[in-house]
């Protein structure tokens, strides 16, 4: 284990952002394949849709975080630690995530083939909800990657922390995604149909409606014989 550890830093220092994109793709992918499994309980593993994920770790979420926090660490520079730490968290929870989380709803929903409309009403469905479960964690997890965890360590940490966040992510997003296109459309015709259904039934009001009219006439009738 130790031999492992030890090529993992030499690479994390000699390749740090293809080896932290690799390693927030594969996290993300098996973040996702634990909500089919575990949660979704999925017969078989679809393998695209954790593709996607690792898709999106790798070539967005693993370089954006790294270029994150060397950014943090340049602009939000206090003397005093504690406040170093409660700044990043500030600008990291207040700016970073709400536009991470936006562009993960957004770009996974253009992945799987969503159209913008779909991707519109996944976004009011899901942002308000994930963005509060994101402030049930990772704030207490930012402000001690922050304040302890050197700069190319933290996206190591995010990842591990994020196995769990990702397999939540996961089920709320392709949950939701499957909901909506099980949903089968109404159309024209089923309201013909319907409509053709209704005039069949009996309406007992309409035969008490041609009785009192059948009435009257025959009233009428006999009045005018009567004159």
């Amino acid at each position: 284990m130790s031999g492992i550890w030890r090529g993992y830093i030499r690479l994390l220092e000699k390749r740090p952002l293809i080896t932290t994109a690799l390693q927030t793709g594969a996290i993300m992918a098996t973040g996702d394949a634990i909500a089919q499994k575990l949660i979704e309980r999925k017969p078989q593993l679809e393998i695209k849709r954790s593709a996607r994920f690792f898709c999106f770790g790798a070539f967005f979420g693993g370089p954006v975080l790294r270029g994150w926090y060397g950014v943090l660490d340049k602009v939000v520079k206090p003397k005093n630690a504690n406040l170093a730490a409660l700044g990043k968290v500030s600008f990291d929870q207040l700016f970073f995530a709400p536009c991470f989380l936006t562009a993960f709803l957004g770009i996974m929903g253009l992945a799987k083939g969503d159209s913008t409309e779909d991707i519109k009403q996944k976004y009011k469905q899901n942002f308000v909800d994930i963005l509060i479960a994101n402030y049930k964690l990772w704030p207490a997890v930012q402000l001690v990657n922050f304040y302890f965890v050197p700069l190319q360590h933290r996206v190591m940490v995010v990842n591990f922390t994020a196995l769990f966040w990702n397999t939540y992510l996961a089920w709320k997003s392709e949950r939701d995604i499957d909901a909506i296109d099980n949903i089968i459309p109404v159309d024209d015709t089923d309201n013909v149909v319907l409509n053709q259904t209704n005039a069949d039934v009996p309406n007992p009001n309409k035969d008490i409606i041609i009785f009192l009219e059948d009435e009257c006439a025959n009233n009428k009738a006999k009045v005018g014989t009567t004159t």
